[in-house]
């Protein structure tokens, strides 16, 4: 009796540390399918790309945001659930990258237009007409149904222009209170770190050329300015002989209609609360 309890028990033992090691092994195995999955930026509900497209768009976002430092989407939709273009990419920011730095790129089947958000430095580097750029060179392709080759047209010349930086004269202009904010200035280290270096050459080769050119001898050379110098002072009188006075009106313009277009980046509130940048294109 006792032998067949232990048997029994011995059993259950090594069915239960199977069982274990067969929990252990599958979820060691699925682990990385769930974090590849958690890291895709790539969300294709409207099913428009294959496998190794979405793989190919997930490597373009990769690299480009490992050189930007921004968070990247790439998202198809064929229901917007009501929304427009750029509500429905706004609200996939918010919900996935509030309040980072970064580009939503959307082909919206439902409303037949890609779109773009951005957001935080994006905002920025991204004007109003780098982005109508940025979708006139790309429409064509999703209404061709070419949608591979219309997101890695927008991301390339997205990368593109963060690599030209910030355009001279840029400026968010909000259009929902019409404040306007202009890009700060920026020393960097490195550009404090020349003008020292120039400022000292320049003052150095002045201290040499005079040094020559009087032949000084630094320590015991004295120079005897009551001898060589002279005072004459004299009485002048300036008198007005006429006086003309020129008035100009100067036009000022209200919102951003006082700046170039060219560098301006308009911007909006979504409905949570994020402040976004962006534009579209129908195709």
């Amino acid at each position: 009796m006792v032998a067949e309890w232990l048997k029994d028990k011995k059993a259950k033992l090594l069915a239960g540390i199977f069982c274990a090691m067969v929990l252990s092994v599958s979820a060691f195995s699925l682990q990385p399918v769930y974090a590849a999955a958690e890291d895709s930026k790539v969300v294709d509900d409207a099913d428009l790309l294959s496998y190794d497209e979405e793989k190919e768009i997930q490597s373009m976002l990769d690299d480009f945001a490992d050189e930007s430092g921004w968070t990247l989407f790439a998202v198809t939709t064929d229901d917007a659930n009501g929304m427009t273009s750029e509500e429905y990419a706004d609200d996939f920011v918010d919900r996935n990258a509030f309040e980072e730095n970064g580009v939503c790129f959307l082909i919206d089947m439902d409303n037949r237009e890609i779109y773009m958000s951005t957001t935080g430095s994006a905002i920025r580097i991204l004007t109003d007409h780098r982005i109508d750029s940025i979708m006139d060179d790309s429409y064509e392709y999703a209404g061709d149904g070419e949608y591979e080759k219309c997101f890695e047209n927008m991301i390339q010349e997205t990368e593109d222009y963060f690599h030209k930086g910030i355009e001279s004269g840029q400026y968010n202009y909000d259009r929902d209170t019409g404040e306007i904010s202009k890009a700060p200035n920026r020393l960097t280290v490195w550009d404090m770190l020349i003008a020292l270096i120039a400022a000292a050459a320049a003052g150095g080769a002045v201290i040499a050329v005079i040094a020559g050119k009087y032949r000084l001898k630094f320590g015991g050379w004295k120079y005897d300015f009551k001898s060589n110098s002279k005072l004459d002072l004299t009485n002048k009188t300036d008198r007005l002989v006429n006086e003309f006075r020129t008035a100009h009106h100067i036009q000022r313009d209200s919102g951003g209609s006082s700046h170039s277009s060219g560098s301006r980046s308009t911007t909006h509130h979504s409905s949570g609360g994020g402040t976004h940048g962006g534009g579209g294109h129908k195709f």
